[in-house]
């Protein structure tokens, strides 16, 4: 017996949030999934949590703002080198 599509709503929501998938998300494919493709959903849902994210964001920030202060003590010692 096949399943309903999954309603495009639905699936533009998943796409935008993966690799996350969260417990409402889960639910909402539930009727329109198979059985193993709603236990492999199951294995990727919080693979990667916000937390996560939130500290590569930060990371990712303070690298930045490291580079850019060596960009500009390398600019300032080329200024007084001449």
């Amino acid at each position: 017996m096949a399943k309903k599509p999954i309603p495009a709503k639905e699936l533009r929501k998943v796409f935008q949030t993966l690799p996350n998938i969260d417990e409402k998300q889960l639910k909402t494919l539930r009727p329109y999934v198979s059985k193993n493709a709603y236990k492999k959903l199951r294995k990727l849902s919080g693979f990667i949590d916000q937390g996560i994210i939130n500290d590569l964001k930060k990371e990712t920030q303070s690298l930045m703002q490291m580079a850019a202060d060596l960009t500009s003590d390398i600019s300032f010692s080329d200024l007084v080198e001449q």
